[in-house]
């Protein structure tokens, strides 16, 4: 009697826990990855290949493909398979799929996705689950682009945003004056906070892939918010900042972030448009904090950014700014996102 298929959901799940590497440095991984596409993208450009097909055939290399380096990852790639169950049931009336057949039946769960509505960015996140469940590279299905000055994240109100409000107070407080992302807020310690000065303060906090970020706080009001919660939980003899009855909400704890680097870009751009020596001071403190995280400095610092396409198109239709100080943008990228990219800075934050 042949043995039953398990539900396809408890398939992929299993994969996916044999790729969890939390704690790994992603670094290294990236690093061979470039090396390693760089490699067969001229190899195949000496046989003749296109730029364009070199390009394509060298972007499958992937050297971190099966691995999982965070624990929210982990848990949108979970949601992800949740999402391909469910898939599999409507279509084929059952859950009981191999993971042979589930690789033919990718591109039909993207299609699917877009019959049914869901967003590009959705539809993006939960291909990114299935394909690193089933070992696959992304770029081969064909998906809905993103535009990222579309997105509704942390711009609509939330279900809970009125109840929140309250429950959450302390956490969305806190939040708009360090920009952490939740986990990283929930983990912080009184210890991860150095008070330079009544002025300045450096949050410190484990992010993505157990990367060590350092958050700057820099302006005395806000520090001195920062040092109440810290003086708050040393005197209740709480270890972390925040407690777990503070933390225990579903609040946008994301637009929080994106409140604090908005106003830390206003503040800096409003600083430097007509002062070369804070521009200056700017440009110095960036170069020092790309250098202390042994992080290259690509971009010109004397360059605006311009959004372009599509994203161009609809921040003009709303309204919003498509031009920003460089400067104002990659300090706040880095020195309170720790993204260190301005097209993420904006995209993600500022363009909302």
């Amino acid at each position: 009697m042949a043995k039953r298929l398990p539900n396809i959901g408890k398939t992929l799940k299993n994969e996916l826990s044999k790729k969890m590497a939390i704690g790994e440095k992603k670094k290294p991984y990236l690093e061979s990855t470039v090396a390693e596409r760089a490699k067969i993208k001229k190899n195949l450009m000496d046989k003749g290949y296109s730029k364009e097909n070199a390009f394509n055939e060298a972007m499958k290399v992937n050297t971190y493909r099966d691995k999982i380096f965070s624990y929210s990852c982990y848990e949108g790639y979970e949601k992800a398979v949740e999402a391909f169950e469910r898939f599999c049931e409507e279509t084929l009336g059952t859950k009981r799929v191999s993971a042979e057949e589930a690789k033919t039946l990718v591109q039909a769960f993207v299609d699917w996705g877009v019959e049914k509505g869901h967003s590009p960015h959705t539809i993006h996140i939960r291909l990114c689950g299935i394909c690193k469940a089933l070992g696959l590279c992304i770029s081969d299905y064909e998906k809905p682009s993103r535009h990222y000055a579309a997105a509704k994240r942390s711009v609509l109100p939330a279900k809970n945003d009125e109840y929140n409000s309250y429950r959450a107070y302390k956490a969305l407080l806190l939040n708009s004056i360090i920009g952490l992302r939740r986990r990283e807020l929930e983990r912080l310690k009184v210890s991860d906070i150095v008070f330079v000065s009544p002025s300045y303060a450096e949050v410190h906090s484990v992010g993505k892939g157990g990367k060590k970020n350092v958050n700057i706080v820099s302006t005395e009001e806000s520090v001195s918010v920062l040092k109440r919660f810290v003086d708050m939980a040393k005197a209740n003899g709480q270890e972390y900042v925040l407690t777990s009855e503070d933390m225990d909400n579903d609040a946008d704890l994301h637009s929080e972030r994106s409140y604090c680097a908005r106003m830390a870009y206003n503040r800096v751009h409003n600083e430097i448009k007509d002062n070369d020596e804070r521009r200056n001071y700017y440009k110095n403190e960036i170069r020092k904090i790309f250098e202390k995280n042994n992080k290259v400095l690509r971009e010109n610092l004397d360059n605006p950014y311009k959004c372009r396409g599509y994203n161009k198109e609809l921040l003009l239709k709303n309204g919003k700014e498509v031009v920003f100080d460089r400067v104002a943008l990659m300090y706040v990228s880095c020195a309170i996102l720790n993204h260190y990219r301005s097209d993420t800075t904006v995209q993600h934050y500022l363009a909302k």
